[in-house]
């Protein structure tokens, strides 16, 4: 027959502990707020130190810890099913069985697969001094799925998670539980219940399905990530980034801080308030809000639709669809083509359009616009307003589409390789579309002024001037510059396409 041996003291205190012996099944009173750590003595010997404890009172303290040695050879089976007080079970390295009283207790088995009894009250299972990540699931249908020191272990009548120091995976049940995902970049997952989540430090994901579910993240935890299938979901304070999941209409908002906000297949609704936002409704027409702040926004279908009111900040769309269209008034100051797209249209305000590495056609709209060309054979139309060209690499055409002074700025005519295009139609003055200037019609000048009637455009290659006059040196209609070529090259017809 063997006993069982019990080191207790304060808080762990080695100065305030001392050590007493009983038989084993003893019906044990505890009467103050210590630390317990039984041990076995026998002459024959057992795997598993088993513990019935009857009977646990405090006297009004908090609760008390019985945990394994750490020189343990054995597993631990610590009973406390009739224990009134919250008790703290710690198991050891090797295959404990723990169980709970009638209160909330804490149930730690440690290495080892572990039987572990939350018995009544809400209990919790706790991972907390693990020496690597778990994966924690308290559905039994995938207990064959945990890992870490979870691996092997079996719950009963656990409410809560409580997560390691380092990145685990921690996913509830039915009931409305409470996970704590500690330290380490965490995915928590409720389940179908009202559920609590604290992330803790790290960059942590958590799963929402219902619309009781709290997420808890504090300032300075991490970068945070809600993955959600609820329609009209709003971020909580310190989560940065939101994601809708599913194929469903849904929509979701931001908070006060830098959101990434990103949609589902369907069509989303996206609220980034203040901050500098992304938004990207990954498919779907799409309504994209930022609010406040710098915001970035990815558009992928022709139905996507912006809204930005002047004075909230210098915005950026990325465009993965041909064609896109900026409504006007939107207040968005810059879009880029990403590669593969080849053309997009700013609207009425002071648009910059960026091109990629292809053939692109950018149109600039009204406003004074800036469009960069890029690699490739592009072609610009800055549109109303004295706008900023830049070709950049290979052969590009800039089109000149203003027949008054509302002349546009081309930066880096290259006279080698790019072109100038007009058009018969609106230019008029005997302009035939396929042919080229004749030579009563460029003239090449000093002064900007006409001085035959068959004079329409003339270029002082001093000051890199084009005009336009409509009737030569007609008294009727005076010469208007409509281009500024910066780089002052040296022009001939033959740099004109004329179109219809």
């Amino acid at each position: 027959m063997g006993s069982v041996s019990f080191t207790y003291g304060r808080d762990y205190d080695p100065s305030q502990s001392a050590s007493y012996s009983m038989p084993m099944n003893y019906n044990f009173i505890y009467v103050g707020p210590y630390k317990y750590s039984p041990s076995f003595s026998s002459d024959t010997p057992v795997d598993v130190l088993r513990l019935t404890v009857f009977h646990i009172r405090n006297n009004g303290s908090t609760g008390t810890d019985i945990y394994a040695p750490s020189t343990a050879s054995y597993g631990l089976f610590i009973d406390l099913s009739d224990s009134i007080v919250s008790t703290r079970l710690i198991g050891g390295a090797y295959a404990d069985i723990l169980r709970g009283g009638i209160e909330d207790d804490v149930l730690e088995g440690g290495a080892g697969g572990d039987t572990l009894d939350g018995g009544d009250g809400m209990d919790t299972v706790s991972y907390e001094h693990a020496s690597g990540g778990v994966a924690v699931f308290l559905d039994p249908s995938m207990w064959s799925g945990m890992s870490g020191d979870a691996a092997g272990d079996t719950f009963s009548s656990i409410e809560n998670v409580r997560g390691s120091a380092f990145g685990d995976v921690l996913v509830g049940d039915g009931a409305a539980n409470l996970l704590e995902g500690g330290a380490g970049d965490d995915r928590l997952d409720g389940g179908l219940g009202a559920d609590t989540m604290r992330g803790g430090t790290g960059n942590d994901i958590f799963f929402v399905d219902n619309v009781g579910d709290v997420v808890v993240e504090l300032a300075g935890e991490g970068i945070d990530q809600v993955r959600t299938t609820l329609d009209g979901y709003v971020l909580g304070d310190n989560v940065e980034n939101l994601f809708l999941m599913g194929s469903a209409d849904l929509s979701g908002t931001g908070n006060e801080l830098d959101n990434i906000l990103m949609g589902n297949s369907g069509a989303n609704t996206l609220s980034g308030g203040a901050g500098d936002d992304r938004l990207d409704g990954r498919g779907g027409a799409d309504i994209l809000i930022g609010g406040t702040g710098n915001d970035t926004y990815y558009i992928d279908d022709l139905g996507d639709s912006i809204i930005e009111v002047a004075g909230e900040g210098y915005d950026t769309a990325f465009l993965s669809v041909d064609g896109y269209v900026l409504a006007d008034d939107v207040s968005v100051e810059r879009l880029i083509l990403r590669d593969g797209v080849t053309t997009a249209t700013g609207n009425n305000l002071d648009n910059v359009l960026q091109g990629n590495g292809g053939d692109n056609v950018l149109f600039g709209g009204g406003g004074r616009d800036t469009l960069r060309g890029g690699a490739g054979n592009d072609t610009l139309i800055g549109g109303a307003g004295i706008d900023n060209l830049y070709g950049g690499i290979g052969a590009d055409t800039f089109v000149l589409t203003a027949t008054t002074a509302d002349r546009d700025m081309i930066r880096d005519f290259v006279a080698g390789e790019d072109t100038l295009q007009i058009s018969a139609s609106l230019f008029g003055g005997g302009l035939i579309a396929g042919d080229e200037l004749t030579p009563e019609q460029f003239v090449l000048s000093t002064t900007g002024r006409a001085t035959s009637a068959t004079d329409r455009f003339l270029y002082v290659e001093s000051k890199g001037h084009l005009y336009y006059d409509a009737d030569g040196s007609g008294r009727d209609e005076a010469p208007q510059l409509i281009a500024v070529l910066t780089t002052n090259p040296t022009l001939t017809a033959a740099h004109f396409d004329i179109v219809i």
